[in-house]
């Protein structure tokens, strides 16, 4: 399989996006207490603009716009939502801890999220 240089670009953007994201869940959920529902809520909420800006400016090279920013934001909302929901309904379905879980659906949700972002926000 061969990885092309976007392709590249965005998986070593992501890893350390999600890696900084997912060790701020763990510092949120386990060191200040916070539910996983608001841990998650929070370190993507943190995330958000830094994500947006490494993926216009580094990845896909586009120039800054609202309307890149509005489409961003409806992705972002999207992972969010869905990051939330499959959270909330594993802690209670599976027997597995919630860091475990969180870190799953990271790696679910960033597969989605690329082909979103490639093909509806950061389109040439």
């Amino acid at each position: 399989m061969v990885i092309d240089y976007k392709n590249f670009k965005y998986i070593l953007a992501g890893a350390y996006l999600n890696i900084f994201g997912y060790v701020l869940y763990i510092f949120f959920s386990n060191f200040i207490n916070f539910s996983p529902i608001n841990a998650a809520l929070l370190s993507q909420s943190i995330i958000f603009v830094k994500t947006f800006l490494i993926y216009s400016k580094f990845v896909f090279k586009r120039k800054l716009s609202i309307k890149k920013f509005v489409k961003f934001s409806l992705n972002w909302a999207f992972v969010i939502i869905s990051n939330i929901i499959l959270l909330n309904y594993l802690i209670e379905a599976v027997d597995i801890s919630h860091e475990y879980i969180q870190l799953m659906i990271v790696i679910f949700l960033t597969s989605i999220s690329y082909l979103l972002n490639r093909f509806f926000v950061f389109k040439n």
